[in-house]
């Protein structure tokens, strides 16, 4: 090619290159024009993407029909609707919006569809004639034939191991509450309580043992909350606010030491490895690293003082204790509070009116008095309403809601006794330009785990062990 056509093609593309520059940089920052002639110029928008797992599902929007991955963009001050739907699994409705003289992103990064099919894992069968069965923990399934109970281990293959007979001290058959799913509560790895029929299952070696606590101190001491600080040691605060100090000996009977009265409420969480003591305007912490139970002495262990509440007006009012990155969630009857690790005179109150809520490293999530889910990031300082949940809980049985955030499935889910719902929020991200997410009842007629473990979610369902699974992802 001669010399001055090379020159005429460079100067012709260089000056193409420079034309279309300004306008290359300006749909990339996310404007567009506007030629409506009463209102032309450059116009912001939102950008929304969405990715869901498995691909290839379908969104709808009005009449618009389009296959995940997907990426689209909304003119500003503009809503809009559309629906995410594959086959087998559960159908959901989003809503965006896109401000005024802003450009956003609405992203649905990894947005993981939730299975209706299951698997089934356990069931009757002429070798394993089951009657009840209860999964008790992500590890231990309790399960009852003829008259009596047995427990074992379990995980995505099936049952592991020898069932192993519980001995039951209780001088009582078994009856059907002990299949109450969201009753028991996990003490540690190897005890559980059941404040409604007052049974606290303990192991003991290879074997468990089935105790009453409604025969304490000849039935004058009735637990309203009870704190493992081993596995055959625990704190129990009783309906009078006494505090007693259990001990299960090796002969499996009960022993009772008086420890404190005028108790409002006692807690424990994992990390940090606590117990904790409310009384009058003060909490106590109590690190099971560093002390000895039998030598309590809560004075020398001030966590938050003079704080300002007043006394509960009833003992079976509910005080809730978790950790979050930057303090301690402190949940007093229908309070919240916030009280940092770096100063504790600093502390707030996060919401009123909670039903229940959980913590998930720098999130923390509640239900409203009104059924209404939220969440707050202490990193970001947001907060977002979730959508309205409903439980069909009445508000006098909340302690049966349970709140769990699943990290790999960008998922809320709550768990009653009866079903389990579930929103998708990402966590870590500032997705201001999402308007409404969308809680979904996922499992109805289920008694469900309460939480999702290694990406599946187990549930009993007519009699069956039943596990719910995203095959085409994991």
């Amino acid at each position: 090619m001669l010399p001055h056509l090379k020159r005429n093609l460079f100067t012709i593309f260089a000056i193409f290159f420079v034309s279309i520059s300004p306008f290359l940089l300006i749909f990339s920052l996310g404007y567009s024009f506007n030629f409506d002639k009463n209102d032309s110029g450059l116009t912001s928008s939102l950008s929304v993407n969405v990715k869901t797992l498995p691909s290839g599902s379908q969104i709808e929007t009005g009449n618009q029909k389009f296959q995940t991955p997907i990426e689209f963009r909304i003119p500003n001050n503009y809503n809009l609707t559309f629906s995410v739907q594959k086959d087998r699994y559960q159908s959901e409705i989003f809503s965006v919006w896109s401000p005024t003289s802003s450009n956003d992103l609405a992203n649905f990064e990894n947005l993981v569809l939730l299975p209706k099919t299951s698997n089934t894992l356990l069931e009757k069968n002429d070798n394993l004639p089951l009657q009840n069965i209860l999964l008790l923990s992500d590890s231990y399934i309790l399960f009852q034939i003829q008259d009596k109970l047995y427990i074992q281990n379990y995980d995505l293959t099936g049952l592991v191991g020898q069932k192993s007979e519980i001995q039951n001290d209780t001088n009582s058959p078994i009856n059907e509450k002990v299949f109450w799913s969201n009753q028991w509560k996990k003490l540690s790895a190897s005890s559980f309580w059941l404040k409604e029929s007052q049974l606290l299952l303990v192991r003991r070696g290879n074997s468990f043992v089935l105790k009453s606590l409604s025969s304490l101190g000849e039935g004058t001491i009735i637990p309203n909350t009870v704190v493992a600080s081993s596995d055959s040691q625990f704190l129990v605060l009783d309906t009078s606010s006494k505090l007693w100090l259990m001990d299960l000996l090796p002969d499996n009977q009960l022993k009772l030491n008086f420890v404190d009265s005028n108790i409002d409420g006692i807690a424990q969480t994992i990390s940090p490895q606590s117990i904790w003591i409310w009384k009058y305007n003060t909490v106590y912490r109590l690190e099971r690293k560093v002390w000895q139970i039998s030598e309590i002495n809560i004075k020398d262990r001030v966590f938050w003082a003079d704080i300002e509440l007043s006394r509960r007006s009833s003992p079976n009012l509910s005080f809730k204790v978790k950790s979050v990155s930057q303090g301690i969630i402190i949940n007093i009857d229908s309070l919240l509070y916030f009280v940092p690790d770096f100063d504790q005179s600093k502390w707030k109150i996060i919401a009123e009116g909670v039903r229940s809520f959980d913590v998930d490293n720098n999130n923390l999530f509640w239900i409203s008095s009104d059924d209404q889910l939220f969440s707050f990031n202490f990193l970001f300082k947001t907060q977002y309403n979730l959508g309205r949940i409903e439980t069909g809980v009445p508000k006098e049985s909340s302690d049966s809601i349970k709140i769990s955030y699943f990290a790999p499935w960008k998922r809320v889910v709550i768990y009653t006794e009866s079903k389990v719902l579930a929103v998708w929020f990402d966590r870590g991200v500032i997705s201001s330009g999402v308007s409404q997410y969308s809680p979904v009842t996922w499992l109805e007629n289920s008694q469900c785990l309460n939480q999702v473990v290694d990406k599946f979610q187990f549930c009993v369902e007519n009699n069956a062990v039943v596990v719910y699974k995203n095959t085409e992802i994991w």
